[in-house]
């Protein structure tokens, strides 16, 4: 058996006021895609640190992001794709960010051009934001570390 794609995750939270938002992403022309954060996939040979600074930069232009806690891993079968995938959950905080932006990513990977469009969430304490696929899996855990 082969082993699993490995990927990463970013909750970057903020503090505003009384309130803390999370930064989500939409992807121009992928109106199915639905709410996003950011990270991805692992290249042969990169640390899941290294990685989620790699994603976050190409995904949003942010250069600097502090992990403040790991919340854990989820594996998930893609049936579509045949393919086993481990993901890495983060909680993170990035420097100063406007309140919404847009950012077009320059990787060397298929979602290279892409254009994100980027705002803060006001985290609701009682709500789970609903997040594409498995990128909310650990939304919970992010919550304890918030609102406990």
């Amino acid at each position: 058996m082969t082993s699993p794609v490995l990927k990463t995750t970013a909750y970057i939270t903020r503090q505003r006021g009384s309130s803390r938002e999370l930064l989500v992403m939409t992807r121009e022309g992928g109106e199915y895609d639905g709410l996003q954060v950011p990270g991805g996939t692992l290249i042969h040979g990169e640390s899941i640190v290294d990685c989620l600074e790699r994603e976050v930069k190409e995904e949003t232009g942010i250069t600097e992001i502090t992990v403040n806690s790991w919340l854990g891993t989820y594996g998930y079968f893609s049936p579509v794709r045949n393919t086993r995938y481990k993901r890495y959950y983060c909680h993170a905080s990035a420097g100063p960010c406007p309140d919404s932006f847009t950012h077009t990513v320059k990787s060397g990977d298929q979602d290279n051009g892409w254009i994100y469009h980027y705002q803060w969430m006001t985290l609701d304490p009682d709500r789970l934001p609903v997040l594409a696929g498995p990128q909310g899996r650990k939304l919970e855990e992010l919550y304890r570390h918030l609102f406990s």
